[in-house]
């Protein structure tokens, strides 16, 4: 089995690499070889300082403090959710007020009473309900929208009661005894 040259490459170049990175470090001057009667390597010399430079005398109290880096502090915390506004209370229904009763004023002239409600049951099953109300001398049989005595017209007719209704609109209600 033959090795491929990119397998060759890949495993020479960081060879090379190391080399040339070596020699930059060292330098190539460092030693050259001098054909000379002495035939010895010439270094080069290296710089070293010949006494100590002097220090300055720092002392703590005299350097002035940094302030210290403030560490960012995050607006928002990713674990936590924003507190929720309650949304607010649905406003109470509106209470119905039922208006003032009516006083049953009956006419001294006129005295009727209801005696009885008569059923009817049609083919399309609609309920019809008749009124039988007596007054001193006259007995009517009523639906709604018949007039009784000459100032009253009937208005609703329900299972125990009659609502009658005069020229100027006042009612008056007659319930079964």
């Amino acid at each position: 089995m033959r090795p491929s040259y990119r397998v060759l490459i890949a495993a020479a170049v960081p060879i090379l690499l190391l080399i040339v990175t070596s020699l930059g470090r060292a330098g190539a001057a460092r030693d050259i070889p001098i054909a000379g009667p002495e035939s010895s390597i010439v270094r080069d010399p290296v710089r070293r300082p010949s006494a100590p430079a002097a220090m300055p005398d720092v002392r703590l109290a005299q350097l002035d403090p940094a302030p210290p880096d403030r560490v960012p502090t995050l607006a928002r915390n990713p674990f936590e959710y924003a507190p929720r506004s309650a949304p607010p209370p649905p406003a109470p229904p509106p209470v119905a007020i039922a208006p003032p009763p009516v006083p049953l004023v009956i006419p001294p002239s006129v005295s009727l009473s209801l005696i009885g409600v008569a059923t009817n049951t049609r083919a399309d099953g609609r309920v019809e309900r008749t009124a039988i109300i007596a007054s001193r001398d006259t007995l009517y049989m009523v639906r709604e929208a018949d007039a009784v005595t000459a100032g009253y017209r009937v208005d609703a007719v329900s299972s125990d009661s009659v609502l009658l209704v005069d020229a100027a609109g006042a009612p008056l209600r007659l319930h079964l005894r």
